[in-house]
């Protein structure tokens, strides 16, 4: 059984960002994909890990595994998160 410290260590060896350009992330253009485990199976579940910050959504994994998404919020984000 995996434990979720090394779901979520897993987890974010297994994130992308599809059409990423190098540019800022655009709603409803762009999404985060995550990869699938028991800890995380829906956007949802990876939305829990999110909070508002003073200029978009820190994803916080713990373990120092965090992903700011400036200019959006967590709102914005719930279409556009992939679970693989």
């Amino acid at each position: 059984m995996v434990t979720k410290t090394e779901a979520i260590s897993a987890l974010t060896n297994e994130l992308s960002v599809s059409s990423y350009s190098g540019q800022a992330f655009e709603n409803n253009i762009d999404t985060i994909e995550f990869g699938s485990f028991e800890y995380l199976s829906t956007p949802s579940d990876a939305l829990a890990y999110a909070t508002a910050s003073g200029n978009g959504v820190l994803f916080d994994f713990g373990n120092d595994d965090t992903l700011l998404v400036q200019n959006v919020t967590k709102v914005q984000l719930t279409n556009d998160i992939d679970i693989m």
